[in-house]
């Protein structure tokens, strides 16, 4: 694709910034909210003052979450070209630079794309469903670790705090603990009735669990990490000579 507009987005929760280039030219800096009417104040602006065209464009921004969902709904809608990267491989591609605040790294992603846009990687859309996965099973990492910290609290006085004291600790974490394991059995039975409500994702879910060896949870990890790919481009492989278990392989084609 030819491009003849660069746009570098430093994204966080509450601004975007933005850094609009043309023939390796910084045109446009502007920060506005991180809402559908701040990304259109900058298309409008862009398209006014320098004819900006959205098919002629390429927006690349970093990985920053849930936080890039506002304008990577908003810009894909619109059919926008999308370059989503990791920022550590901006980082390392940039070299050694001086300064940093959002404005200046929104110039810098937006001289990545010019400069390497040969090699990009358009992105697509995620379906609802897998978006769903990815969120709940984030929370159920995050409640893992509060539950893994409490856990701690409780048994790292051994040896330093008298029994007493202990027990007071222990008693005041374990209605704590109790509930975010209830909260847990919560979040496992939603995962498991979305995955089962996707006929695409409960076919790869079984298939990937009936390796040996793969379990419940680093199946979810599979079909978020594979996201990007469209059911069309998804195969099985029945190879069981090359296989210990003899199960099927999960290929992308």
């Amino acid at each position: 694709m030819n491009f003849k507009y660069f746009i570098g987005l430093d994204v966080s929760k509450k601004t975007l910034d933005f850094c609009l280039l043309r023939a390796g030219r910084t045109l446009l800096h502007l920060q506005t909210e991180n809402s559908s009417e701040g990304i259109q104040a900058f298309i409008d602006q862009s398209k006014q003052q320098f004819g900006l065209v959205l098919e002629e464009s390429l927006f690349c921004m970093e990985h920053t979450g849930i936080y890039n969902y506002p304008v990577l709904d908003f810009l894909s809608e619109r059919q926008a070209p999308i370059w989503l990267e990791s920022a550590l491989h901006i980082k390392h591609s940039s070299g050694l630079q001086r300064g940093k605040n959002d404005k200046v790294d929104a110039e810098r992603i937006a001289f990545y794309a010019y400069r390497n846009h040969d090699n990009m990687r358009l992105w697509q859309p995620t379906r609802q469903v897998v978006k769903e996965l990815k969120t709940l099973t984030a929370l159920r990492t995050r409640l893992i670790t509060v539950k893994k910290q409490l856990s701690a609290s409780c048994q790292e006085g051994e040896g330093f705090l008298d029994k007493a004291l202990r027990k007071k600790i222990q008693r005041c974490c374990r209605q704590s603990i109790k509930a975010i394991e209830q909260d847990l059995a919560k979040v496992d039975q939603q995962l498991d009735q979305l995955i089962a409500s996707d006929d695409e994702l409960n076919r790869l879910f079984n298939l990937i669990t009936s390796v040996e060896g793969i379990g419940v949870v680093t199946a979810r990890e599979v079909l978020i990490t594979t996201r990007w790919a469209p059911p069309t481009n998804l195969k099985t492989s029945m190879r069981p000579k090359n296989m210990p278990h003899g199960g099927p392989l999960v290929t992308l084609g």
